[in-house]
């Protein structure tokens, strides 16, 4: 059996329609979504399968539907494949939640509990403090690195070895579309309630982040999982908090983690959530390893027609 990790999406996969077919057809999923509509003082149900986006996506709501949702996907996948386990865990941004949560190191609650905290902080710094991040297509790691240095901004993330995200002040991101226009860069700019994420700029919410987890029941989780400011598994409870709290702040190392990933025999990456652009990241990173998104429970069907997710353990 191959040895196989699991890859978790933050809030930017968030749409309408997200997990919707899931909780039709698999009763494990519809008992994730019901527990997570009962635990919150949001409509997260009516929210994910119909919208309206505008809502949908702010922080304080993104972030714990792409967590349920990602939960809804395992929950699926078990009542159909009960055996189905994993080797190891990344996730990016607020997907670090869910996979500490999937991991066993948080209980379903507590981490939904996290995930809309760390939401509603980043929404409330965005409002005091607007910031902006863009992802955009670079030649190489260098070539994005200028890039920020000569606009003023800090690099937010290292997605791919041509995909970067970089993060700062409202002005700053507009100055750099426009040099991306006339450069004729590939670039997308996130919704500006997310604010400059993985940024100086995320330090009150990191501090209100800190607050909380310091009150909060955590557990080693079963698996490895790897913090993506580390690029490496945290190894002790306190490093496990440090890595939650400190990646708001700082670079995430996308590429990296999955390179860390593959260094350990994974074969197999798997993304859970409503999106894949994980999958895609990881294809442009690891050409060859097979890479598969579980989206929606047609993804799910074909991957089980065509034997990528059976109900055998991976290998640990």
């Amino acid at each position: 059996m191959k040895k196989r990790a699991l890859l978790l999406p933050g809030q930017c996969a968030a749409h309408p329609g997200m997990g919707h077919d899931f909780y039709r057809e698999s009763a494990g999923a519809r008992a994730v979504f019901d527990k997570a509509e009962t635990a919150l003082d949001i409509p997260l149900r009516k929210l994910c399968f119909e919208g309206p986006a505008e809502r949908l996506i702010a922080p304080s709501v993104g972030q714990a539907a792409a967590y349920t949702t990602s939960w809804a996907i395992l929950e699926a996948i078990r009542d159909i494949a009960p055996g189905f386990e994993f080797a190891a865990a990344a996730g990016i941004s607020s997907g670090e939640i869910t996979a500490f949560a999937l991991a066993g190191g948080l209980s379903f609650h507590a981490g939904l509990r996290l995930a809309q905290a760390r939401g509603a902080f980043m929404q409330d710094c965005a409002y005091a403090q607007p910031g902006q991040v863009a992802f955009l297509r670079v030649e190489n790691h260098q070539h994005g690195r200028e890039l920020a240095i000569q606009m003023g901004l800090q690099v937010a993330a290292v997605l791919s070895p041509t995909r970067m995200a970089l993060g700062g002040s409202v002005p700053r991101i507009a100055t750099l579309q426009r040099v991306a226009v006339d450069r004729g860069m590939e670039m997308h700019v996130y919704d500006a309630r997310f604010g400059a994420a993985h940024t100086p700029m995320m330090l009150p919410a990191q501090e209100h982040l800190h607050h909380l987890l310091a009150g909060m029941e955590l557990s080693m989780p079963s698996v490895p999982v790897i913090s993506t400011i580390a690029a490496r598994p945290a190894l002790r409870l306190q490093e496990v908090r440090e890595a939650l709290i400190s990646q708001l702040c700082n670079t995430l190392r996308w590429e990296e983690t999955v390179r860390y990933l593959l260094s350990c025999g994974v074969e197999q990456f798997i993304e859970l959530g409503a999106g894949r652009e994980l999958t895609d990241l990881c294809a442009e990173i690891c050409p060859g390893v097979e890479c598969i998104s579980i989206a929606t429970w047609s993804d799910l069907q074909q991957a089980l027609a065509a034997g990528k997710i059976t109900a055998e353990p991976s290998l640990v």
